[in-house]
């Protein structure tokens, strides 16, 4: 796999550290894959069902038996009896390898869902903790940037205040100075939780962007495995349904990789008329061979005793066209068992063919179970993995520019004008006071 043009880890970022849309998007792509796995493994189970009821309801109808011999006609109706009997039998199997199909599906839906939480836990859980502590030093900025503004406030203050030492008390000037190294020692702890938060934010963010690539990396090769795997059982599934539908003798191939031989219910009718027939041929070309004795005979004695000899042969071809006439009867009556065999078969066109009828257009819609699965595998064969994940990604994608990485703003400043000037006229009227 991997031979797309375009992939997760390129296409699912957002700039906005507090956004989850890309690692939404993704989750939610592997929540509609498993979503679809269960469907279908719902699906083949109820079929599963229904393949295995139908099997049983065709055994307990091949149950009654009638004890009367009724010659060939009797024959004929145990071998359709038998056949009934191997549709049946094959309808079980499709039913246990449904079953089969869904139970695989199952064990793959459960690993993909178990790697799926383990990534999206993980990367959730980081991506949590990164955009708290962003919330943090955002937070803390907030409060750098006031402990730097009262410093520069308190310094500036101090420095006032010695430049115009005569007009301060002692007291004044200690407060002053006082309340100057607080104001430092507050922006220094500040500083210091800010430029913290700022390292573990960058820490955290620099995890999380490894991780949140290794989870696209990973969701694709989950994505691209779910529609292999799909697209391999829902071959299989029609392949199932091909040899349940297929010659019992095996004619032809499936066209799957699984090639299996075909099995049709319509050879079971196809045995029971040849059988019968061979029967009746087996006395016509008794009859003929009869006759040609007769024929040689008749052109082979010359004598005086030919005329006698030819009534002698005619009578016996007689018998032998009458004998003919039988065997036509036992035609017709093949023929009519032919109609009966044609039930089996018309209805073997899809099961074989489904009848619409109406009485403005008696149309009628003839629908092939092979012809449906093949239409379904050549839906399958132009199913492609790269195109599907391309396909994705150019209508979900949220863009390829990670994150802004955080960087530390620490500034210096000097306070501005207008509370220099509050400040110096603060003082002014406390000297003019004394």
């Amino acid at each position: 796999m991997g031979r797309h043009n375009k992939s997760f880890v390129e296409n699912f970022w957002v700039e906005d550290i507090n956004s989850t849309a890309g690692f939404d998007v993704l989750s939610n792509r592997m929540r509609d894959g498993r979503k679809l796995c269960k469907e279908i493994d719902d699906y083949l189970r109820q079929r599963s069902k229904i393949e295995a009821q139908y099997a049983k309801e065709l055994q307990k109808l091949n149950k009654q038996d009638n004890k009367e011999d009724l010659g060939g006609l009797e024959m004929a109706w145990k071998e359709m009896k038998q056949q009934t009997e191997r549709i049946a039998h094959h309808h079980d199997v499709a039913a246990k390898h449904f079953l089969n199909i869904a139970n695989e599906i199952s064990i793959f839906n459960t690993e993909q869902k178990k790697v799926t939480k383990e990534w999206e836990d993980k990367v959730s859980k980081l991506h949590s903790a990164a955009k708290n502590t962003y919330a943090k030093v955002n937070n803390q900025y907030k409060v750098y940037d006031n402990k730097f503004n009262e410093n520069s406030a308190a310094d500036a203050a101090l420095k006032y205040n010695e430049k115009h030492s005569d007009g301060i008390t002692p007291k004044e000037m200690e407060k002053t100075r006082t309340k100057a190294d607080k104001a430092r020692d507050e922006l220094e702890k500040t500083d210091t939780l800010y430029k913290t938060l700022v390292k573990q934010v960058q820490e955290e963010m620099s995890t999380w962007e490894k991780e949140m690539s290794g989870l696209c990396k990973k969701f694709q090769d989950l994505d691209e495995q779910r529609i292999d795997h799909l697209r391999d059982y829902l071959w299989k599934c029609t392949n199932i349904d091909s040899q349940a539908n297929a010659r019992l003798v095996g004619i032809g191939k499936c066209t799957n990789k699984d090639s299996q031989s075909n099995v049709d219910h319509d050879q079971a009718n196809v045995i029971m008329i040849s059988r019968y027939r061979k029967c009746t041929n087996i006395d016509s070309q008794a009859n003929v061979d009869h006759d040609q004795v007769n024929v040689d005979g008749r052109y082979r004695i010359i004598d005086s005793d030919d005329q006698v000899y030819r009534k002698c042969t005619n009578k016996d071809s007689q018998v032998n066209v009458d004998h003919d006439q039988v065997v036509g009867s036992k035609h017709r009556l093949s023929g009519r068992y032919r109609k009966c065999t044609n039930i089996d078969s018309q209805a073997n066109v899809d099961h074989d063919q489904v009848g619409i009828g109406s009485v403005q257009t008696q149309t009628q819609v003839n629908v092939d179970h092979d012809q449906c699965c093949e239409n379904v595998r050549v839906v399958l064969e132009k199913c492609n993995i790269d195109n599907d994940i391309d396909h994705f990604i150019t209508k979900h994608k949220t863009g390829n520019r990670h994150p802004a990485r955080v960087e530390y703003k620490g500034h210096s400043k000097v306070p501005t004008p207008v509370l220099i000037f509050m400040m110096m006229s603060v003082r002014e009227k406390k000297t003019d006071l004394l």
